[in-house]
């Protein structure tokens, strides 16, 4: 059994893993519901309490003991109860009052006080007790009267704002801003100020003013320049003659919050920090008293919110071990992507991603929010939360988001896994590594890239197919209208002066594509320019027959040098030289232009042939041996597929049978031997 003193984000988080695990686990809170700094330091209007709820009955339903309005005040006992092992899970419960004349004042609150105070009050209402929590009503102090909020943080946004919705005549914000800047996010800023709350930006204080009866009257401030001194350090300049005060009757300190070890239990084996933390092995978590664990605020003092569920989680597997007495594993650095921004420019370009901004969140009017605690943000609709997500997902970097893990479902992913280097000992090798099309914007003169309705062949194969993005219907990408006339260009990428091979597919494909496509919509009417068809297999012949003859596609002997583009119309304009007909030079327009791309070995499919220590031709391709065509230049290492050469499907299966063939009689004989 596990005893764990918190019920915040860090301690339920490790309350979640460990009763998983089959451990009995039981969280004991001080306050009396659940949520630590999430529940009782985000106001509603940003968190409502159903969203936490839901979320910490999922937690409790997996077996979890809960205890409220439970003080822990001695580790010994929980051990004496029979727990095996505690975790101090306590958070930054504790505001700081700042250290000027008049900061006790009767009216001065602190803003952890009045964010929980809040919270409490709202679960007695919601109990039908309108006398609040333990007598203090936050609503009650600031109601019909000028607050004053003392710091810049999103935290003291989030008091200013609360202390409007309690019905404040009017709310300021004094905040230091040594930087010109105040802290809090530009949309927590945003918000206030259009909720009409004011924000003095640059001041020193110099003390809380008193109307003469211990009751606060307001602010003396005086506005200061923050220079850098000698040690880099930013320090207030004083500006002559600025000395001003801001008026109200509660003024709230919101300068930041610290750990509230007061509700931890105190034992002599707990080290302290300098800044009040507790004091830990940054591995195993682990206090200076055995069995007894820290993790979250209460050792490294305020976090976001995220940072304490990964200290549950870690403390969680430490403990784990702990009981187990497993030693941890070490676990590799995994590697992180470091992109400069020319890599990032040059993504953008290569994949066509258009730069969008963030889509606009949903939000209450400033009208009906300001005297409610409804949440603010009001969420995407269906529509939007797909465009913010095609957005965001359009730059294909992984962003750990582990929707892929979930995807899968039987744990084959792994984002944990990192490259790591074997020796296997092997009887033989295949080299089967594939192709790659030819990059069809390196030939500019043809428009790729530039022009929306040239595609390659490989595009609009795609196109035509029933699971694609027309549902196999044929649209131009400019205007997604059915074409009327489509032209192939053959030979691009192949048969020229750097790629001086045949990349055999090429023309038994583009017969493919044009039947397919007229068979789809048989009004389009195709032309395919080439040098010369080439059709190898058996039935190639008659199928390249069966296009020109029965589907009518045009074939014209002819290399289309260039291809132009009309602006308005989006069409293509071809010239030729009709050597068949009217031997004259032809203007013609098409809808679409498909680009038949050749084949060509990739860099690292050629750096690979090199670090086996096979022969490689000038283009890349694998060379064998000449009465053994399988056969690399290194005994037991075979090439098959368009490796070795240019060719399609049945080809490589051939290959494939034979390479099985070749090294079963190798393993044969090795084992005779």
């Amino acid at each position: 059994r596990i005893a764990i003193i918190g019920a915040g984000p860090c301690g339920l988080t490790a309350a979640q893993d460990l009763v998983r695990q089959g451990y009995g686990v039981t969280v004991f809170e001080a306050l009396p519901a659940p949520g630590g700094m999430l529940r009782f330091g985000v106001p509603a209007h940003r968190l409502p309490a159903e969203i936490i709820e839901r979320e910490i009955h999922d937690i409790v339903d997996l077996g979890v003991d809960l205890k409220l309005n439970t003080r822990v005040e001695n580790l010994g006992q929980l051990f004496a109860m029979g727990f095996k092992a505690v975790l101090i899970a306590v958070g930054a419960q504790e505001g700081i009052r700042l250290s000027i004349p008049g900061n006790d004042l009767d009216g001065v609150i602190i803003n952890t006080d009045f964010l929980r105070d809040l919270r409490l009050a709202e679960m007695k209402r919601a109990e039908g007790n309108e006398s609040g929590a333990a007598g203090v009503d936050p609503r009650r102090l600031v109601e019909g009267r000028d607050v004053v909020v003392v710091g810049g943080g999103d935290v003291a946004v989030d008091v200013a704002r609360s202390a409007l919705r309690l019905g404040a005549r009017k709310v300021r914000m004094a905040v230091r801003g040594s930087s010109g800047r105040m802290p809090a996010c530009e949309h927590q800023q945003k918000a206030a100020r259009e909720e009409g709350i004011e924000i003095e930006i640059g001041l020193s204080f110099l003390r809380v003013t008193d109307d003469g009866a211990g009751h606060v009257a307001g602010l003396e401030c005086e506005r200061a320049r923050f220079e850098p001194d000698a040690n880099g350090r930013r320090s207030a300049v004083t500006v002559p003659d600025s000395k001003f005060a801001i008026p109200g009757e509660v003024l709230i300190f919101s300068i930041g919050q610290r750990v509230g070890l007061g509700l931890a239990p105190t034992d002599s084996n707990l080290r302290m920090a300098r800044d009040k933390t507790l004091e830990i092995d940054a591995e195993t978590m682990a206090t200076g008293r055995p069995g007894v664990f820290a993790a979250g605020d209460c050792t490294t003092g305020t976090a976001f919110a995220i940072e304490a569920i990964a200290s549950g989680h870690k403390s969680a597997e430490a403990i784990h071990r702990y009981l187990r007495a497993v030693e941890a594993a070490e676990k590799p650095a995994l590697p992180v992507a470091e992109l400069r921004q020319e890599d990032l420019d040059r993504m953008v370009q290569q994949r066509q991603i258009i730069r969008s901004p963030r889509v606009p969140m949903p939000e209450m009017t400033v009208a009906t929010r300001r005297g409610d605690f409804a949440e603010v943000e009001l969420g995407y609709s269906e529509e939007q939360a797909k465009a913010e997500a095609g957005r965001c997902l359009s730059c294909g970097i992984c962003s750990e988001c582990n929707q892929c893990v979930d995807a899968c479902g039987v744990g084959a992913i792994d984002h944990a896994m990192v490259e790591e280097t074997r020796d296997i000992e092997v009887g033989a090798v295949v080299l089967a590594p594939g192709y790659q099309t030819y990059r069809a914007q390196l030939s500019e003169e043809y428009g790729y890239g530039r022009y929306p309705n040239v595609v390659t062949s490989l595009e609009f194969e795609r196109l035509l197919s029933a699971s694609g993005p027309n549902n196999g219907h044929v649209r131009r990408p400019s205007d997604a209208r059915t074409p009327g006339r489509i032209a192939f260009l053959q030979c691009v990428g192949s048969r020229d002066q750097t790629h001086d091979y045949c990349s055999a597919v090429c023309c038994m494909s583009a017969a493919k594509e044009a039947i397919q496509a007229v068979e789809h919509e048989p009004d389009t009417k195709i032309r395919v320019f080439m040098m010369d068809t080439r059709a190898f297999s058996k039935g190639y012949e008659s199928y390249y027959r069966t296009a020109r003859d029965k589907y009518g596609i045009g074939y014209t002997r002819c290399r289309i040098s260039d291809v132009r583009e009309d602006p308005a119309t989006k069409n293509l304009v071809l010239r030729y030289w009709d050597r068949a007909g009217a031997r004259e030079v032809i203007e013609e327009e098409f809808d679409m232009v498909v680009l038949s791309v050749g084949m060509e070995i990739a860099p690292d499919v050629r750096d690979l042939g090199r670090r086996l220590g096979v022969e490689l031709d000038d283009y890349g391709f694998c060379r064998t041996v000449q009465f053994d065509p399988l056969q690399t230049s290194r005994p037991g290492v075979f090439a098959v597929g368009p490796f070795r050469e240019p060719k399609d499907i049945p080809e490589s299966l051939m290959d494939a049978s034979g390479a099985a063939a070749g090294i079963g009689e190798l393993l044969f004989s090795a084992r005779g031997t």
